[in-house]
């Protein structure tokens, strides 16, 4: 009993040993020989090759070095190949360079801030919009703008030439002059053809104004301006796609745009802008939907004709307090401050317009 149990344990220690061998031999057939480092394959040396720059080892770099430095020496050009000059001074690499600063020269962009005025007058801002494609009522078709840079208060003047340019900057400055009892030291614009006249430029010397022109191509320097007309523009076109009015009411439009843009707060000023020019607070009560029919007071009435007549409002007279009516019957505009506004039923009956283009 004791040599059949002493039998089995040989049995089993010869198995455990045998697995042995087999695990082992997988582990060999698996990595590499047993005691030994493994060498690195054909494509790991190839990568280490690419890891260090192409050069199969230190004295490759080291040759590849000392012919670089020989051809600096020796004033040999890297672009050409030829002595005598360098690269920054061959005459191949330059007109290449030239070539391709001919295909893609592009502006530079813009993005410098100017400097804002601490007081009204000190920098206005001045462009001039037109021609429209539709003349205005009076003739008008063009309008120019100035804005003052300190509280962005604006004015506009209808004009039929561009040759009144001058006249309508005599008339601004005599107002806003008087009104504020200062005078206006800076003066920007394009370089537009009303401006860039004899008698513009010779009329601001005599004042003692600066003139201050933007470059051609960049109407960012005189963004002002620009983006003033724009917005202007933009209020017009859809007052007048809301209104059931002419084409020809631009000008009473754009009147009515510069009229509320001062009186409403912006995001370049603190306050608004008419706080910032006379120190008043404006109202806003007064506003009305333009273009709304509107039942005016009739005057002088006989004793059996309606007491009022259907009107349209079209803007505020500057200097009287009271609107614009347009009477469509009589084909005439005037002043009254009788009126009961219908705007509810503008808004309930509106029907939009078609595409509105006022550019030619």
């Amino acid at each position: 009993m004791v040599c059949s149990k002493w039998i089995r344990l040989d049995t089993l220690s010869c198995m455990k040993g045998e697995a042995n061998v087999a695990t082992s031999t997988r582990k060999f057939h698996r990595g590499s020989t047993f005691g030994t480092k493994s060498m690195p394959s054909s494509s790991g040396n190839k990568k280490w090759k690419k890891k260090k720059g192409g050069q199969g080892n230190k004295a490759n770099l080291a040759a590849a070095k000392t012919t670089k430095k020989a051809k600096a020496a020796k004033g040999i050009c890297f672009h050409c190949n030829q002595e005598g000059h360098w690269k920054r001074n061959c005459p191949k690499y330059l007109a290449e360079k030239k070539k391709a600063k001919q295909g893609k020269m592009t502006k530079r962009p813009f993005t410098g801030k100017g400097h804002r005025a601490k007081e009204p007058l000190e920098l206005v801002h001045s462009d001039l919009c037109g021609p429209m494609n539709v003349k205005a009522r009076g003739g008008f078709e063009y309008f120019i703008t100035f804005t003052d840079d300190y509280s962005r208060y604006g004015y506009v003047y209808l004009m039929q030439h561009k040759s009144e340019a001058l006249e309508k900057f005599k008339e601004y400055k005599a107002e806003v002059e008087n009104a504020l009892s200062k005078t206006i030291k800076t003066f920007r614009s394009d370089r537009g053809g009303e401006y860039m006249d004899l008698k513009f430029q010779n009329y601001l010397m005599e004042c003692g104004i600066v003139s201050q022109l933007s470059a051609p191509g960049t109407p960012q320097q005189n963004g002002v301006s620009e983006r003033r007309n724009r917005t202007l523009l933009d209020m017009v076109r859809s007052m007048m796609s809301y209104a059931h009015l002419p084409n020809s009411f631009w000008g009473y439009a754009v009147q009515t745009a510069v009229y509320i843009l001062n009186c409403v707060p912006s995001k370049s000023v603190s306050e608004t802008p008419l706080k910032l020019w006379n120190g008043r607070k404006g109202s806003l009560r007064h506003f009305r939907i333009w273009g709304c029919p509107a039942h005016v007071l009739e005057n002088n009435p006989k004793k059996l004709e309606p007491r009022s007549k259907l009107c349209l409002f079209v803007g505020y007279p500057k200097g009287t307090r009271g609107g614009y009516f347009y009477d469509p019957k009589d084909n005439k505009v005037f002043v009254s401050t009788n009126a009961t506004f219908l705007e509810e039923d503008h808004i309930r009956e509106h029907k939009p317009r078609r595409h509105i283009n006022l550019n030619r």
